[in-house]
């Protein structure tokens, strides 16, 4: 389509997983680098002080796990979320020393564009 992304599965087999290993396995996760910033921590701080309440769940790891132990975990990189009779549309994008300003708010605006666009939603 009109958007490319990078998609990086990860498969593990672990012969034990206990809660602390599901927790700190999504610890590990988020922010993604496709939402964050780098260096991690630094950026991470900033993220928790700055980051706007309106984003709600939007990039937030979420996963499940089995009886058996299997699990998964997903991030939403683009996010429609429906709350109080509207629908919000989040998008976000990762940071680094590079990034430049305009080029990731065009890339956001691609983002909720592309996503409009497939559900038939005109701007």
């Amino acid at each position: 389509g009109s958007l490319t992304h990078l998609c990086t599965p990860l498969e593990i087999e672990l012969s034990h997983v206990s809660d602390d290993l599901f927790e700190n396995l999504i610890k590990q996760l988020h922010p993604t680098p496709a939402l964050g910033g780098w260096p991690k921590n630094p950026s991470w701080e900033w993220l928790k002080k700055n980051r706007s309440r309106e984003a709600y769940r939007f990039g937030a790891p979420f996963g499940a796990r089995s009886p058996q132990g299997e699990f998964f975990i997903v991030v939403a990189i683009r996010n429609l979320e429906w709350r109080h009779g509207q629908i919000f549309l989040t998008s976000g994008c990762g940071i680094i020393k590079e990034s430049q300003a305009q080029k990731e708010w065009k890339e956001l605006a691609l983002k909720r564009q592309w996503v409009m666009e497939n559900l038939g939603i005109c701007h």
